[in-house]
């Protein structure tokens, strides 16, 4: 997301080379443009330090010519007075900020929606929200050696691939098994091997409607599913295929 203006902290005064009106959007400057912004829009204050009415004009696009300077699509009095008169030569105009600098990033702070981009709410960590349109891509870990406790944190994955395995048995899922999960966190262990491969679980896991398989199958991926019982404190097995 591109920032609304663009800034410089000691852009150089310089003066009209041609007079405008309260209306014209072509502003024609003498120069040097010296330490002014070189991307757009940025604002620019005029005769700001005058005796005449100070006017907050926004430049879009760079200027042509080498001095003096035309600037085009001028947008005239946006933050303050409407547009006025400037005058040749006594007529200025610098690089500068205005009120609108300092309410945008307010009302930034005080919005819930519509910010950074976004259409939406912003989510909170904390706070109960309802989403929609979301898709919640899992964390998956990939185990490509073969492990008899293979290392699993479920604080860090939701799915685990373990691939791999040769016919070597799994003699604990639960030595290798860390993490502090919740109620509702969920977790996939899929098992692949070149054979049959024995399973034991251990005490971090317990059968549920679904007994806890023992074996995979020949060379067939075997996937098994698991929902946290936070009373039992052990991951349930929920399916298997």
């Amino acid at each position: 997301m591109a920032p609304n203006r663009y800034y410089t902290s000691y852009g150089v005064s310089t003066t009209f080379q041609t007079g405008v009106n309260a209306s014209a959007t072509t502003f024609i400057l003498n120069g040097p443009l010296t330490n002014w912004p070189t991307s757009y829009p940025f604002t620019v204050l005029c005769d700001w330090q005058s005796g005449t009415t100070p006017e907050v004009c926004t430049i879009t696009q760079a200027a042509t010519g080498s001095g003096p300077y035309t600037f085009a699509n001028v947008i005239r009095g946006v933050d303050g007075p409407a547009g006025v008169a400037h005058a040749v030569t006594t007529g200025t105009c610098v690089p500068g900020f205005s009120a609108r600098d300092f309410t945008e990033p307010q009302a930034h702070m005080a919005a819930s929606a519509a910010v950074h981009g976004l259409a939406g709410t912003v989510v909170g960590n904390t706070d109960g929200m309802t989403l929609s349109n979301k898709r919640v891509t899992k964390r998956v870990l990939a185990l490509s050696a073969a492990s008899a406790t293979p290392a699993i944190n479920t604080d860090l994955y939701d799915v685990v691939h373990i691939t791999a395995q040769g016919s070597t048995a799994i003699t604990s899922f639960t030595s290798g098994l860390t993490g502090t999960p919740v109620d509702g966190d969920t977790l996939r262990v899929s098992i692949t091997g070149s054979g049959a491969v024995a399973l034991t679980w251990g005490a971090s896991f317990e059968a549920g409607t679904i007994a806890l398989p023992t074996t995979t199958v020949a060379t067939k991926r075997l996937d098994v599913g698991f929902i946290w019982d936070s009373d039992a404190s052990m991951w349930k097995c929920a399916g298997t295929v």
